[in-house]
């Protein structure tokens, strides 16, 4: 397996979890944020929030960046990242279609 597909299964399997697609979806649309709110608007504590953002940054999906006080948090390739998550929802969506339309 190359390094690019290892990577893209890699992100592929992050992103499949639901809280860390909701996650990455605040983020696009937030653009820096804190992991106290980002735990906040999840409704995750921070332990738990943090870890996905460990995650997320080890596969190259965020970056942070400290003032000192604070760590701020933010998708690294936002519009290749929006494209993957529109295209997970679409799929899904017409996954779903064909599984009403069969029965």
């Amino acid at each position: 397996m190359t390094e690019a597909k290892y990577r893209a299964s890699r992100t592929a399997r992050l992103l499949g979890n639901p809280r860390m697609f909701t996650l990455v979806e605040f983020l696009l649309r937030s653009g820096r944020v804190t992991p106290t709110a980002l735990a906040r608007r999840l409704r995750r504590n921070l332990t738990t929030v943090s870890n996905y953002l460990r995650s997320l940054k080890l596969a190259d999906v965020v970056r942070f960046r400290s003032d000192g006080y604070h760590n701020w948090y933010q998708v690294k390739y936002p519009g290749p990242t929006r494209q993957v998550l529109n295209s997970l929802q679409t799929l899904a969506r017409s996954s779903a279609a064909g599984i009403r339309a069969a029965r």
